[in-house]
């Protein structure tokens, strides 16, 4: 029977992990599940056959090895307009006062593969700000920014992502913002021009 490779590493060693990490990179992910975290860790450290001793020592002189432990580790959950009631109420309670702004900057940190900021895109082009905003997003996983460049999106998502732009009070369809084009779904040209993404490592 083959062994279960989360005993490779304890909880004890991850939480001493987690913070040699935070302290030596500045990287917390104390907020992650723990469980999803040991799983992770203890993949890279089969896959290379590394010891824990080892993966601190390639951690801190191999800046490559560091982007694809960051790779490997980080969990990507977004989708658009992913809380609808968040979107309702920055609409209806935020928005009003950006008349008073010459320019509106938005910074989505953690961004992932770019369909929160894309969402906030869509926000500001139906209030008529998006001429006058910047869209800024950062994440620390270089993959999912480059998803995020792309801004091309299975089509198959865009039917629940429907439902949130609608939930949120939203006019119209959210297909107005987007071309089909086969299973996929590109984000329109003028929603990609004021954003910028870039890797935090």
């Amino acid at each position: 029977m083959t062994k279960d490779l989360t005993e490779q590493i304890s909880y004890q060693e991850l939480e001493e992990l987690i913070q040699w990490v935070n302290q030596i990179h500045g990287f917390d992910f104390r907020g992650y599940s723990r469980a999803s975290l040991k799983r992770r860790v203890t993949r890279m450290l089969h896959f290379h056959h590394l010891s824990l001793f080892d993966l601190k020592a390639l951690l801190v002189n191999d800046h490559d090895f560091f982007e694809e432990f960051i790779v490997q580790i980080t969990v990507n959950v977004t989708e658009m307009f992913r809380d609808p009631f968040f979107y309702k109420t920055l609409r209806e309670k935020v928005v009003p006062y950006l008349s008073s702004y010459q320019r509106v900057k938005v910074w989505n940190a953690g961004c992932s593969t770019g369909e929160e900021l894309y969402s906030f895109a869509i926000l500001l082009k139906l209030e008529g700000f998006l001429d006058r905003s910047f869209l800024y997003g950062t994440d620390i996983n270089p993959q999912v920014l480059e998803q995020a460049k792309r801004a091309i999106y299975d089509l198959s998502n865009m039917k629940g992502y429907s439902r949130n732009y609608h939930s949120a009070g939203f006019p119209g369809s959210l297909a107005d913002f987007y071309v089909a084009q086969y299973d996929a779904a590109a984000i329109s040209n003028e929603l990609k021009k004021i954003r910028c993404f870039q890797c935090i490592i």
